[in-house]
């Protein structure tokens, strides 16, 4: 396992050390948390994309104008709603 270390500011260190204790765990698992998290987000906004591509590289588009003319229809709608 690699090891990782950051800086922060005293109030941040503070602040973190502080959530450690109330969540009965260490600052240390709380950024380690944090890091996997924001891994995983990336890993699903790369797949997400990737797929968004493939789909208009094959030609599965809206146009443009349809897009707007339906999302000014849905904000129309919840005007009256």
């Amino acid at each position: 396992m690699a090891h990782s270390s950051v800086e922060l500011p005293e109030d941040q260190a503070a602040r973190l050390q502080h959530l450690a204790t109330f969540r009965a765990t260490t600052a240390e698992a709380l950024l380690a948390e944090v890091a996997r998290s924001l891994v995983a987000d990336a890993d699903a906004l790369e797949s997400w994309l990737g797929e968004g591509e493939a789909q208009a590289v094959a030609g599965r588009t809206v146009p443009f104008e349809q897009v707007m003319a339906d999302l000014d229809d849905i904000i129309a709608r919840a005007r009256t709603a």
